[in-house]
Formats: structure tokens, sequence, C-alpha cells
């Protein structure tokens, strides 16, 4: 039953990752490109859906949810599970985000 709270949580994060990397850093939206500051949030969650959706995105912030929270589990055993969950859905849906909005370095523009 946590693996599925956990997933879930890595999901919803990814949206407000989303949403906060727009407005920070920068943010890729399809058919549109690298956008950023207040007026991409608009477009940030339908991009979010288009890239889970066609592209399997969101399997990717649940993989690495499920994968911290096994580690955290193992490593911090002192750590509530509901502090395990929180945390390994966050740096699930962050370092996802993050790869995604810094993919044009690895692979060139879009």
């Amino acid at each position: 039953m946590q693996g599925i709270k956990v997933a879930a949580l890595a999901v919803a994060m990814t949206f407000v990752w989303a949403e906060l990397t727009a407005l920070v850093f920068r943010f890729p939206v399809p058919f549109i490109g690298y956008m950023s500051g207040v007026d991409v949030l608009v477009y940030t969650p339908v991009a979010m859906l288009i890239y889970g959706v066609y592209f399997g995105g969101l399997l990717v912030p649940i993989a690495l949810a499920l994968l911290l929270y096994g580690i955290t589990a193992i490593w911090s055993p002192a750590l509530s599970p509901r502090a395990r969950m929180w945390t390994a859905a966050n740096v699930g849906a962050f370092v996802s985000v993050m790869a995604l909005s810094t993919l044009d370095y690895i692979i060139g523009p879009w």
C-alpha cells in the first residue's frame, strides 16, 4: 500500500515541480519550445500530461520514487514511513523534471 501512495504522490509532485521549474528556470512545452516565467504556468500542466501520456514520462518519477523509498527504508530506518514517502516522492519528481528541463544539454536542441 505504501508503494501505491509513493507512486501517486510522485506523479502529483511532478506537476508541482514542473510549475516551480518553469517559474525559476525553464520548461519544455511541446510545439512551442522552452518557456519560463509566469506565462508558462498555463502550459506546464498540459505539457506534463502530454509527456506522461505519449512518452511514458510519468513512469520515471514513479520508478525513481519507489527506488528511493526502498533505499531510504534500508539506510534510514529511523525515519517515519510518512517522511520516507514524502522524501522519495519529492526527490523522484524533482530529478525527473530537472532531467526533462535540461535534456537539450544532453541530446542537443529539439
